[in-house]
């Protein structure tokens, strides 16, 4: 499976996403990672194309991302289904974590709490067609938010 991973931030890495990059790319994926280092308050226009781009020929797109970026995720989300097509967008992070009901009006899919386990059983069971609900994705069934149990905490990190 091809995937995208767009991690906005104003720091180069996320504490998490290389964790799941290397468990995706044991697993056999392609994951390319894209670290957008963007002011949250000016436009993401300049960047949309290289970024939109790169996203070219995924089978998912995920966001990472911290709740001053909601805007840009907000612009790229509805860039990526305009220019690409009905490729899945996934959100995750803190904000996603803390506003859910707010990033699954734009989201197809999101990641509530920790995703290091919860995201690649999401993308095996993408991958595998069975679009199982997996703890700790949550998304949209007409106008009902379906949400799945919590994964504990994982406190050896």
């Amino acid at each position: 499976m091809k995937i995208t991973i767009i991690n906005f931030t104003t720091f180069l890495y996320s504490l998490s996403l290389p964790n799941i990059v290397q468990i995706l790319r044991k697993a056999g994926h392609d994951v390319r990672c894209v670290n957008v280092l963007s002011d949250p308050k000016e436009s993401l226009a300049l960047d949309l194309p290289a970024i939109i781009e790169i996203a070219k020929g995924s089978d998912l797109v995920g966001l990472s991302l911290f709740s001053c970026y909601h805007d840009h995720a907000v612009v790229l989300t509805k860039a990526l289904k305009k220019q690409i097509g009905d490729v899945p967008v996934i959100w995750g992070g803190v904000h996603t974590t803390y506003l859910p009901e707010l990033s699954l009006q734009f989201a197809d899919y999101i990641c509530v709490g920790e995703g290091e386990e919860a995201f690649p059983e999401f993308i095996e069971s993408l991958y595998n067609g069975k679009k199982n609900p997996v703890n700790n994705i949550w998304y949209m069934s007409g106008d009902k938010i379906v949400k799945t149990a919590m994964n504990a905490l994982n406190s050896n990190m």
